[in-house]
């Protein structure tokens, strides 16, 4: 059972009943998934390839997808695959966006997402292709990532980006595994990078245990720190 409560920030999140856990920080779901997903990832470096592969585990709301289509930078095409076992309907999703103060653009886009990329990559949005796989990550072999790339004869390289944003560890430990990270981070390319709001402590060392340099960033509202791997 999903209910929708407002955040500090005019913005709003689900409170997931079962686990006892919001999908964003009650302390500002649009402020965090700007500070964590956009300023410290997507916009954290310089890439100097022109494509960009980005992997989103955890779609949720899809608020960090519209937010990454709204502040892409001009000169990338980005590819954006997002996982998420258990999408929301397109319905849910209007009317709790709706609520919002403050909306994402490209609200319109939102139905197309959830509705019509299932199959494979769609250009959504200028220089923004989107695929929503339906599964968990760990079923997101490296093999499942070249043949979502090779439908579309694009070159699978490795993701540049992992936006990390799976419900919190004591929440979804299956999710925070060193063998679930570790089938994510093998599949990230050169100089790649790993965000995620969480600071665990195992977590971290997990990261640092399969070869990324951890970087500690300050936190949205509500949270000292934050966590960045870069390979």
């Amino acid at each position: 059972m999903n209910e929708i409560i407002k955040t500090k920030d005019g913005s709003f999140t689900f409170y997931n009943s079962e686990l006892d856990e919001t999908y964003h920080s009650v302390n500002g779901a649009m402020t965090e998934s700007l500070h964590v997903f956009i300023k410290n990832g997507l916009l954290y470096k310089k890439f100097e390839k022109k494509a960009i592969h980005i992997l989103e585990v955890g779609f949720g709301t899809g608020l960090n997808a519209l937010l990454s289509i709204e502040h892409r930078p001009i000169d990338k095409v980005i590819y954006y695959v997002a996982v998420e076992p258990f999408p929301f309907t397109f319905s849910d999703i209007l009317k709790y966006f709706e609520l919002f103060e403050t909306k994402p653009q490209k609200l319109d886009l939102l139905e197309t997402m959830l509705n019509d990329c299932i199959d494979g990559f769609i250009e959504i949005s200028d220089g923004f292709f989107f695929h929503l796989k339906i599964a968990t990550i760990q079923e997101i072999t490296e093999l499942i990532s070249k043949e979502i790339f090779n439908k579309i004869q694009v070159q699978f390289t490795g993701y540049d980006i992992v936006y990390f944003d799976a419900f919190a560890p004591q929440k979804q430990a299956e999710m925070w595994t060193l063998e679930s990270l570790k089938n994510i981070t093998n599949q990230m390319a050169s100089q790649g990078l790993f965000t995620s709001y969480c600071a665990q402590g195992q977590f971290k060392r997990n990261l640092k245990a399969l070869g990324l340099d951890i970087h500690r960033i300050e936190g949205p509202p509500g949270k000292r720190e934050m966590t960045i791997g870069l390979i």
